[in-house]
């Protein structure tokens, strides 16, 4: 790898798919900005870690398998935009482990300059987890976030964490999608235990567009209690938009007619909002 880096000086992206031989990814190139990691199996001792140092990095996307795999984080101190994806093998007990809490939170302290991150499937349940431990999130400065949630009650928790500590998010998105049934990390008790017993209050002072993509998924149960959530937290809300537009894990394969759109624009219009400027949108 170091090889590589060296020979190729002008270097603009690096994708790096099911890499393994290596525990060490260390990019001083300062015209090597965009780094996509997806997959990455275990070093040439065997060990489950990724060290990483890239300090000229601005656009960073990491998609993981956990099998007791963990980041080593060095210096990505100039990534503005990240998405994470992660995915569980056999051992659905390994999210809860102390090495991956510890990595996970090491990640996040590490992105000093984000401003815009997306949350693919899975990561979300990570976030969960944490929330249920009682483990806050590092402050985070995210502008811009990106959620692709599981419609599930257990996806409430690592979503709420997560925007109690984003107290700078301006834009979040939000996309439908189908739940696929061995993607629960935590038990419906505990998530129900949570909504019951925890904070559901968010200090969103500055978020002012809110975004829903495959709204079909919205219209009753977890994701519906969400967007109630966002709506009396949101003080500044401007405008809400809906959009039709059809994802590869969207929660209906049927076709949106215009008046499913118009009705939901209709059924968010009348639900109780905080901001009295609050408008819906529908594109």
């Amino acid at each position: 790898m170091e090889n590589i880096l060296s020979g190729c000086p002008v270097l603009e992206v690096l994708q790096l798919k099911a890499c393994r031989g290596s525990n060490c990814l260390n990019i001083c190139s300062p015209k090597l900005t965009t780094l996509e990691i997806e997959c990455w199996v275990f070093g040439s001792d065997g060990e489950s870690f990724l060290e990483i140092s890239a300090p000229y990095i601005l656009d960073l996307t990491i998609s993981w398998i956990f099998v007791d795999f963990h980041f080593r984080i060095k210096n990505l101190s100039s990534v503005v935009r990240a998405s994470f994806c992660s995915f569980v093998q056999d051992d659905w007990e390994t999210y809860g482990t102390p090495d991956v809490m510890n990595s996970i939170m090491q990640l996040l302290e590490s992105l000093k300059s984000l401003e815009e991150l997306e949350l693919r499937p899975c990561c979300i349940e990570i976030f969960s987890v944490l929330e249920m431990k009682g483990l806050k999130l590092p402050p985070s400065k995210v502008s811009c976030l990106t959620l692709t949630p599981s419609n599930n009650t257990e996806s409430i928790a690592g979503i709420l964490g997560f925007l109690k500590s984003s107290p700078n998010l301006k834009t979040l998105v939000i996309k439908g999608r189908k739940l696929y049934h061995d993607e629960v990390y935590v038990t419906q008790d505990q998530a129900a235990a949570y909504l019951q017993n925890g904070n559901l209050d968010l200090d969103l002072f500055h978020l002012k567009t809110m975004k829903i993509i495959g709204f079909k998924g919205f219209l009753s149960g977890p994701m519906h209690m969400l967007v109630q959530v966002l709506l009396r937290s949101a003080k500044v809300l401007e405008k809400i938009v809906i959009s039709a537009e059809e994802e590869p894990f969207e929660i209906s394969s049927t076709n949106t007619t215009a008046i499913d759109l118009a009705n939901f624009a209709l059924k968010l219009g009348a639900l109780p909002k905080v901001s009295t400027e609050a408008v819906v949108l529908v594109c």
